[in-house]
C-alpha cells in the first residue's frame, strides 16, 4: 500500500513494536542457532512468484513463525561467534527514522544535513583516536569494503611503477585484504604473508626480510598492513616498527581496527596503539564501519 492513512500507520508501527518487545524480552529462551537445511526454510515460504500484494499481519507471521526461529540471535546473551553486533531497540528505531527520510548520500545537494551529519560524527571519532585535523573518513558497508579501498589508495600511489606490486600483511590478518588484492588486480599470489611471533604479533624482522628480497627480485613494494587487534587473538602488531619500515621503504601503511583500535582509549593498553602516523585506518563501530584517509 504506497498511501497508508495515518491510523493504518500507527496499526502498523504497534504491530512491530509489540514483537519487537516479545521478542526481546523472550531471547534468552530462544538457541542461539538453530540447525536446519534450505529445505526447511523453504517449506515455510511460498515458493510462486505473488502476484498480489498481502497484508502486514501476514508477513509478520511469516516473519515470527519462518524468518526468525531460523536465523542466528545475534542478540542473545550466549552468542559468543564472530565480530556480531547485536540489535538494539534504540538502533531499531533509528532505522526506522533513517529509513522514512530515506536520504541519498550521492552528492551534498542531495542530502545536506545527513552529509553533515557523516561529516560531524566521523570528526567526533577523528578526535577520539587522535588522528590529525587534516584526515579525512567516510562510512561505507563493511571491513571487506574498507580494506579493498585501502588497498585501492595505496596501489595509487605506485600505479605508474614498473613490476609486480608486493602487499605485505601478517598470517593473522584478515581475509579480506587478500580479497580486495585478487579484486583490484594485484594478484593474490603477491600478498606476502609476514610470519608472526608467539603472541601473534607481525615479526618485523621477517617483514624486513621479505620487502629486500622483494626488491632484489625486481618487484615493487607499495604497502604493508598492521593489526590493531586481530579478530581472532585480540593481537595487536608492533606498529611503531611497522610505521619506521614503511617510512624506510616508502610504503603506504594500512592499519586494520575493525576488532580492537577503540581499546587505544584503554590507559592500561593505549601504548600498543602508538604507531606514528598512518595512511588509512578502518574500525567498526556498533555497525557502522568507518574509514579515515590521512595525509600523514
Amino acid at each position: 500500500m504506497l498511501e497508508p492513512s495515518a491510523d493504518e500507520i500507527g496499526e502498523w508501527a504497534n504491530s512491530v513494536t509489540q514483537f519487537m518487545i516479545d521478542y526481546l524480552g523472550g531471547l534468552r529462551d530462544r538457541p542461539v542457532y538453530r540447525q536446519t537445511s534450505s529445505r526447511e526454510i523453504r517449506s515455510g515460504l511460498d515458493w510462486k512468484l505473488p502476484i498480489k500484494g498481502t497484508d502486514l499481519d501476514s508477513l509478520l507471521k511469516v516473519f515470527r513463525e519462518t524468518i526468525v526461529p531460523f536465523s542466528r540471535q545475534n542478540a542473545h546473551p550466549r552468542m559468543f561467534g564472530y565480530v556480531q553486533s547485536p540489535g538494539t531497540p534504540i538502533g531499531a528505531f533509528s532505522d526506522l527514522l533513517a529509513s522514512t527520510l530515506n536520504a541519498n548520500l550521492t552528492i551534498w545537494r542531495s542530502a545536506p544535513a545527513p552529509v553533515e551529519l557523516e561529516r560531524l560524527t566521523i570528526d567526533w571519532i577523528r578526535q577520539i583516536l587522535g588522528f590529525a585535523p587534516e584526515a579525512g573518513g567516510l562510512f561505507v558497508s563493511g571491513g571487506s569494503m574498507a580494506n579493498l579501498a585501502a588497498v585501492a589508495a595505496a596501489r595509487q600511489t605506485k600505479q605508474h611503477s614498473l613490476g609486480r606490486l608486493r602487499l605485505y600483511t601478517s598470517s593473522a590478518t584478515h581475509f579480506s585484504i587478500i580479497k580486495a588484492a585478487a579484486l583490484l588486480g594485484i594478484g593474490r599470489q603477491n600478498v606476502q604473508h609476514i610470519a608472526v611471533d608467539e603472541r601473534f604479533r607481525m615479526r618485523v624482522d621477517d617483514l624486513m626480510a621479505k620487502i629486500t628480497a622483494d626488491l632484489d627480485a625486481g618487484c615493487v613494494p607499495f604497502c604493508v598492513v598492521g593489526n590493531a587487534g586481530t579478530v581472532d587473538t585480540g593481537a595487536v602488531d608492533p606498529l611503531r616498527e611497522i610505521r619506521d619500515v614503511a617510512n624506510r621503504f616508502q610504503l603506504w601503511m594500512h592499519v586494520d581496527g575493525s576488532y580492537g583500535a577503540f581499546a587505544i582509549l584503554a590507559d592500561s593498553v593505549r601504548k600498543l596503539f602508538a604507531g606514528g602516523r598512518i595512511r588509512s585506518l578502518w574500525i567498526l563501530i556498533n555497525g557502522f564501519t568507518c574509514q579515515w584517509m590521512s595525509g600523514a
